[in-house]
């Protein structure tokens, strides 16, 4: 994954305060108070000190001095509380202020972009950097955090040279040589760190990857009959050496840096201490002013140091920011802006394909190539095929997903492109393969909305259509019933086949004009098939529909059968004119139709014996 910088630092610092500011006025005071109090606080110390001394050589009286004390000892406590409060209201509204300003946006960046963007290993890798950059304090988070500490740090720079200079150039001039050869060495560290970020970035996901499967309950049963958690174990451990190897090379690099540091403190002490000592011995400096001028010369190198770290922190968050935005740059080839209104379209919908090509990322040929098509309105059209036939793909492509390489997909003679995605995929109604429930209630499975909105008669109706509704019916709190027990401990479990017939619930309730079924009964009986197959039949009348089945004789109550072959239709005809063709599609219906006699015959077999 690419780890190149997009962005200035200075332009992702802007866009951070930009927002910030969009805010709310409370959390800029808040900053400005953390600001100025983190300010003032070294320099009122560094003031009441010399004050002190000030007083005591002049002899003041007690009461003076005791009166003089307590009023900056005020002044002190009073800045403390405002840094306190500033504190606390900007740092705990920051993660507020994240959340709305970078979490959102991203999140509506993944639910919403292109499908074939989330398919594609390289945005998946960009997608996982976006999530763990703004996960925790790392990211734009750590750039707000550090917003204050570099403009606190920069104020007291300016301030603090401004007074040292009045008193030695010199003095100045060796605390900024050693500062800059400071920074040119954290840079090394930091190029170093960035150059091989990737190997830290692959550790990461493997990580990532390796634990979401191992506490997902749905692979428990095979790692333990398998015995696959030692293999997981020796996995973490993999990744901890590697990672911890990773941050001793990184640190090692960051430890010339620190320890250069602490060799130019000692000499900073020697040259500033000498020159002051001097300038005292000289009488060129009270002992108040030698006091004033040595906190300021301290303070000046803890200001340098720690912006010298600021910066060096705010590059580090700068390399995720860049992370982050660069998933929020990943184009979309779909049309998300304005389109032909969907309410307008005569139902039951047409469908053509005019020469379409397309070819998935990566791949070495077309998936589709030159295809085209056209779905009568209110037809029943079933895609039949070998694996990688290219049935999968029509449905992709169909249901929006992927846009065609060339060629186009049309509706009642209106191009897809025409059309807002969202909104066309309104018009599209589809029970997948892979099966996609949620730890919530029934009825907010089927309805997709929550359970105050769902309409509970269309919800029983369509649990009834699907063949299901007796099942859930025996429920104590029926569509209510939550799915497995990760929110409630009350919840149900269904089988495989009562899964299926749970999303064919949710296609039905959608109600859309166009209704796909994606292998729908792979994990049906023969009975609980044919009872489904003839629900769908009378619920289909006014539907264009289009079924994807590896049983070709689940397919025979389809209008029209298209023998898919390398991306092309090789066959094409309603079951019985294929059969007398004695093609691909008979050659293989007939396979399949001696395995299931030869099966029902054995069963037979063992019945009569069994008696």
């Amino acid at each position: 994954m690419k780890t190149k910088t997009q962005n200035t630092i200075g332009k992702n610092l802007r866009e951070i305060v930009k927002g910030l500011s969009s805010y709310g006025n409370g959390l800029v005071f808040s900053l400005c108070l953390l600001t100025a109090a983190s300010f003032l606080l070294p320099l009122l110390a560094t003031v009441i000190s010399s004050t002190a001394v000030r007083m005591i050589t002049a002899q003041v009286s007690i009461r003076r001095f005791i009166l003089l004390m307590a009023l900056l000892s005020a002044l002190y406590v009073s800045v403390s509380i405002g840094k306190s409060m500033g504190e606390t209201f900007y740092y705990k509204r920051l993660s507020m202020a994240k959340v709305r300003q970078f979490t959102l946006p991203l999140c509506e960046k993944i639910l919403t972009t292109d499908y074939g963007n989330m398919e594609s290993g390289e945005n998946q890798k960009k997608f996982r950097a976006a999530v763990h950059s703004i996960g925790g304090n790392s990211g734009p988070e750590k750039l707000m955090h550090l917003i204050p500490e570099l403009v606190i740090n920069l104020l007291g720079l300016f301030s603090y040279s401004f007074l040292i200079i009045r008193v030695s150039p010199l003095i100045l001039a060796v605390l900024f040589v050693m500062t800059i050869i400071n920074a040119g060495l954290n840079q090394y560290a930091r190029s170093y760190q960035q150059k091989h970020w990737p190997e830290k970035w692959n550790e990461i996901c493997r990580a990532s990857y390796v634990y979401r499967r191992s506490v997902g309950s749905e692979y428990g049963k095979d790692i333990r009959i398998y015995g696959i958690k030692r293999w997981f174990h020796e996995v973490f451990q993999d990744i901890t050496r590697k990672e911890v190897r990773w941050h001793i090379k990184v640190e090692l690099r960051y430890l010339i840096p620190h320890l250069s540091d602490s060799l130019f403190l000692c000499l900073r002490d020697v040259i500033a201490y000498g020159i002051l000592v001097g300038m005292f011995m000289d009488g060129l400096m009270d002992a108040a002013g030698f006091t004033f001028y040595l906190g300021i010369i301290t303070g000046f190198s803890t200001w340098m140091n720690d912006l010298v770290g600021a910066f060096s922190s705010i590059a580090r968050a700068n390399l995720e920011f860049d992370q982050y935005q660069e998933a929020l740059r990943i184009p979309d080839r779909a049309n998300h802006g304005k389109g032909l209104d969907i309410k307008k379209l005569k139902t039951p919908l047409e469908i053509t394909f005019l020469h379409v090509c397309f070819r998935y990322p990566g791949a070495d040929c077309d998936a589709l190539h030159d295809l085209s098509f056209t779905i009568q309105a209110g037809e029943k059209l079933a895609l039949v095929g070998a694996n990688g036939a290219g049935k999968t793909t029509i449905v992709k492509l169909l249901c929006g997903f992927y846009q065609p390489d060339s060629g186009q997909i049309r509706i009642n003679g209106h191009c897809v492109s025409d059309f807002n995605l969202e909104e066309y995929q309104k018009l599209i109604g589809v029970a997948f393969q892979d099966i996609m429930t949620l730890a919530f209630t029934i009825s907010e499975n089927i309805s997709g909305v929550p359970r105050q909105d769902g309409d509970e008669t269309k919800i029983e109706s369509s649990l009834r259509a699907a063949g299901l509704w007796e099942k859930v019916d025996n429920f104590p709190d029926k569509a209510q019933a939550f799915l497995g027990t990760a929110l409630s401990s009350e919840g149900v479990g269904l089988s495989g086949g009562e899964m299926q017939k749970l999303i064919f619930a949710r296609a039905l309730y959608k109600d859309a004009p166009l209704l796909i079924l994606d292998e729908p009964t792979s994990a049906l009986d023969p009975l609980a098939e044919s009872e489904l197959y003839q629900n769908y039949c009378g619920l289909t009348r006014d539907k264009t529909s289009v079924f994807i089945s590896h049983r070709l004789s689940s397919t025979r109550f389809c209008d029209r059968i298209f023998f898919l072959s390398e991306g092309a239709i090789q066959e094409s005809g309603s079951h019985e004119e294929l059969m007398q063709k004695g093609g691909a599609y008979a050659q293989m219906y007939e396979i399949q139709s001696h395995y299931y006699r030869e099966e029902q015959l054995n069963n037979e077999r063992k019945e009569a014996a069994f008696e």
